[in-house]
């Protein structure tokens, strides 16, 4: 996407001063108080995936060294990513003036255009762009929409017309297509259109169904509408949006998903940054994101997917940010509360995400999201009476109970068992297994606390095996095989599925002490104290740490025959 970013030779430019660096940022002499130094320390902050540092460390540099095209490029690319679009728009401007068919800086300026109605001039800088990759299609896309926004639907039409040579572009061309005929009044060639963008890998895209079946319910076919929402609901996913859709009485007519030309743009952006999003390109995903937000900025969808990138970054407090910038009228704010109360948990500020989602909780006294969540949040911290009792005011709100809420039972049954109460523990775990009865988690979990207690051992390995054979590569799985065998005294049997498991979670400290014991009992007894103490070097839990070296002090004791499993399976 930012591959137009080449160093070329460059005028002198005229910047204006940067805001100043905030004050967690480490500048100091071998930082940023030079060229170098910021540029490195932007080089290091993105490589963490820290963008608003990096690019307050690049501007820095550019400022002081503003005839360096390549920091230019960079620091308008980072202020994009970082949703600094003020800024992004003037520095978009210099690397036009450094290369005037730069794809980026001038979608950049297009959509800036776009923003304040001036679609001539959106036209005109789209017009000077190198159209190559994603490019090419989102060009073709906004040029469309300003058509629609100076009211001539038709050239709007026939700019989408220059997708068609390009397969993979189709879904995105028919989509836009069924939207600027739905928003020019012609529900006929609209529904064509819809239809056709139903046949391609759109039919998976939320917007498309929501779109589709606000023109069906306002052409008076609602029961066909809701058949459309009730598949997309089994089918992909329980969007927040779909449900809204399918709770709507027939008097409560909808209004077009896309309103203007700014939103079809908009939704253009979001549409390239989701199917990114899904091929894990986050960061350009993001720029995207930004770019749909820039045009509408109360555009709960693409504030979700933000969000949620943001998340997967690690990036806490911005993800905190966006979700908290949501209309709280929106269908996904409930979501995006949710969601504040996972990440607050994730910054350790445990209180505040349980305060949260117990008002979460009483708002909404039929749902089980909150509750769930907070059973969660109360597990993670081994508050697992707490944990059990929320999971258990969650069950109590189902009107009925189906296949789906096997993993209530299952988190259930952990959080019973860790709090010393086998017998309702093992109950759960059962009925978790008459609702999933293939899933290998709950296989694995009752089976390896049955042979831990030396009951239904029989059973038990034959669950853990199916379990395995069910995920071969997940590695605590394969353990519970190892350590049941263990258990059981077949020591041979044991040392190649505790050796498969260490193969596939090396980072483990439980599993290195399993595999060796395992060598212990079959007389390899050197590696045995190398996976000691490669265990020990792993960071165990506190009340695993004597065992271990006791075990590298004295040996494995001759009635040892395996202790308690520290936090695995959850």
């Amino acid at each position: 996407m930012l591959a137009a970013c080449q160093t070329q030779p460059q005028p002198k430019l005229a910047l204006e001063p940067p805001p100043p660096p905030k004050p967690e940022l480490p500048v100091g002499p071998l930082l940023g108080d030079s060229v170098f130094g910021s540029y490195l320390a932007g080089r290091l902050a993105r490589a963490e995936r820290d963008v608003s540092a990096a690019a307050d460390f690049f501007e820095y540099a550019l400022t002081e060294d503003p005839d360096n095209p390549a920091l230019l490029r960079r620091t308008f690319a980072l202020m994009v990513a970082d949703g600094r679009m003020e800024r992004a728009v003037k520095l978009a401007t210099l690397v036009q003036a450094e290369s005037e068919a730069d794809g980026m800086a001038n979608l950049v300026l297009a959509i800036d255009a776009m923003r304040d109605k001036e679609f001539q001039h959106a036209r005109d800088v789209l017009a000077r762009a190198r159209r190559t990759g994603f490019m090419r299609l989102l060009a073709s896309l906004i040029v469309a929409w300003t058509h629609v926004g100076d009211g001539d639907y038709e050239a709007a039409v026939v700019a989408l017309d220059d997708l068609k040579e390009t397969e993979a572009f189709e879904p995105f061309r028919l989509f836009h297509r069924a939207l600027i005929f739905d928003l020019a009044g012609r529900p006929e060639a609209a529904e064509t259109a819809y239809r056709g963008a139903m046949k391609t890998a759109a039919r998976s895209a939320v917007s498309l169904n929501l779109a589709f079946g606000a023109l069906l319910e306002r052409s008076g076919r609602v029961d066909e509408a809701k058949a459309l929402y009730e598949t997309y609901n089994r089918n992909i996913a329980a969007n927040p949006a779909i449900l809204a859709a399918l709770a709507r009485d027939g008097n409560d007519i909808p209004t077009r998903m896309v309103r203007d030309a700014a939103a079809g743009a908009a939704e253009a952006m979001y549409g390239a940054a989701s199917a990114l999003a899904q091929d894990r390109a986050r960061d350009a995903a993001a720029v995207y994101l930004h770019l749909a937000l820039h045009l509408r900025p109360d555009f709960p969808v693409a504030q979700t997917l933000l969000a949620d990138l943001y998340e997967l970054d690690r990036r806490w407090e911005k993800a905190i940010s966006v979700y908290r910038s949501i209309d709280p009228r929106s269908e996904y704010s409930w979501n995006a509360r949710i969601r504040t109360a996972w990440v607050l948990n994730q910054l350790e500020r445990h209180d505040e995400a349980i305060a949260l989602l117990d008002g979460l909780a009483t708002e909404r006294p039929a749902e089980t999201d909150a509750l769930v969540t907070q059973a969660d949040i109360l597990r993670a911290q081994r508050r697992y009476g707490e944990a059990a009792d929320r999971y258990s005011q969650a069950l109590k709100r189902l009107a009925s109970i189906d296949e789906r809420h096997w993993s209530l039972f299952y988190a259930r049954g952990i959080a019973l068992e860790r709090s010393q109460q086998w017998d309702r523990a093992e109950a759960d775990f059962l009925k978790a297994l008459e609702l999933r009865p293939e899933q290998p988690l709950v296989l694995n979990y009752l089976g390896y606390s049955w042979a831990d207690q030396g009951i239904n051992l029989e059973r038990a390995v034959e669950m853990i095996e199916q379990a395995v054979s069910l995920r071969p590569n997940d590695g605590y799985i394969v353990d519970s095989l190892g350590w049941v065998l263990f258990r059981l005294g077949r020591y041979d049997d044991a040392v190649g599925h505790l050796e498969r498991a260490a193969e596939l979670r090396p980072e483990d400290p439980v599993i290195n002490d399993h595999l060796g014991d395992a060598y212990w009992r079959v007389g390899r007894r050197t590696e045995a104290r190398f996976q000691w103490r490669r265990a020990l070097s792993l960071d165990p839990e506190a009340q695993l740490i004597p065992v271990i070296e006791n075990k590298l002090e004295v040996g494995l004791a001759p009635e040892y025959s395996g202790g308690e499993r520290f936090g695995q399976g959850n």
